[in-house]
């Protein structure tokens, strides 16, 4: 039987994802722009983020990390040795803390050296030995922008250590050794960024939830959200019930500028969740009338319910 919570992450170079599946469901998810100069904060932010949205979890939690949970954040700008140190330093410790039944590596190759988005030096060889060191039961070909520099080279690289095949004469053609050179004090600094994380995972069960989230009724943010293939800048207010019996309803009213036709859309969504609490469902139900109401008057364009265990 597969243990739950469940909770992944993938750092992408446009989006952060992060979802947490309870007894089989996706109870919370999270999507967030990556923040190039920051993502760390991104990684730390969609964690968060997905777990808020689930409520409060009285299980342990357990984590599938992609190839790209910490790593990416950590060693923006590196190559293949940075990445490396986090994967046996920091997430192989963690796996082996969890003993997680699958690993599922989401291998995005945003960080490829060749990538137009990303400022990362990551290659195909340190590829195949990310994928040599996690021995993941799934891999999925996620993000990626360099589709002649980096796919072929890495996704070849990924399929001969799955097979236990040599891979050391795996290449790019315009590889040079500059690109893995990573100089002391990166590899000092990224030292000391591991065993700062190191520090947090175990003491996280330390950690004050009600200090994070709040202990009134509902937990509420404010997201700032740009689409950068669209051009649309979004703004959402959002509210989350805490809720005791289940993983709580969501409230999102959503302020969307497109900027290529200069419209601008207002939105009201209502999200309930599987497994919802006839108290939440009430709630859920009334909020939506609500925002009806709002676009009655004239002041949203548009509302939707996303009635998840209802919907096909």
């Amino acid at each position: 039987m597969t243990r739950l919570p469940v909770l992944g992450i993938d750092v992408g170079g446009t989006n952060t994802d992060a979802a947490l599946i309870i007894d089989g469901e996706v109870a919370g998810v999270a999507k967030i722009p990556t923040d190039p100069e920051s993502l760390v904060q991104s990684t730390a932010v969609a964690f968060t983020e997905a777990l808020s949205t689930a409520g409060r979890i009285k299980k342990p939690l357990e984590l599938h990390l992609s190839t790209t949970l910490s790593t990416n954040a950590i060693v923006e700008g590196r190559g293949d040795p940075g990445m490396l140190y986090v994967t046996e330093h920091l997430v192989l410790p963690i796996l082996r803390d969890w003993q997680p039944h699958l690993i599922v590596n989401a291998a995005g190759q945003d960080n490829h050296y060749t990538d137009p988005l990303t400022n990362m030096n990551f290659t195909a060889q340190g590829y195949a030995r990310l994928t040599q060191m996690l021995a993941p039961g799934i891999v999925v070909l996620e993000g990626g922008y360099s589709i002649e520099g980096a796919l072929p080279y890495v996704n070849l690289g990924i399929l001969l250590a799955l097979a236990g095949l040599d891979f050391g004469a795996v290449r790019e053609p315009d590889w040079r050794p500059d690109v893995v050179a990573q100089p002391r004090e990166i590899s000092s600094a990224i030292a000391r960024t591991v065993a700062a994380l190191q520090d947090m995972w175990a003491s996280r069960r330390d950690a004050d939830l009600e200090a994070m989230f709040g202990a009134g009724q509902f937990f509420r943010r404010r997201r700032d959200i740009y689409y950068d293939t669209d051009n649309i800048a979004e703004r959402q207010n959002e509210r989350i019930r805490l809720c005791e019996a289940c993983s709580g309803w969501r409230s999102i009213q959503s302020e969307a500028l497109h900027a290529f036709s200069g419209r601008t859309v207002r939105i009201g969504v209502v999200i309930i969740p599987r497994q919802a609490c006839r108290q939440c469902r009430m709630d859920a139900q009334g909020e939506l009338e609500r925002l009806s109401a709002e676009v009655r008057a004239g002041r949203l364009n548009l509302t939707y319910l996303q009635d998840i265990a209802g919907d096909s």
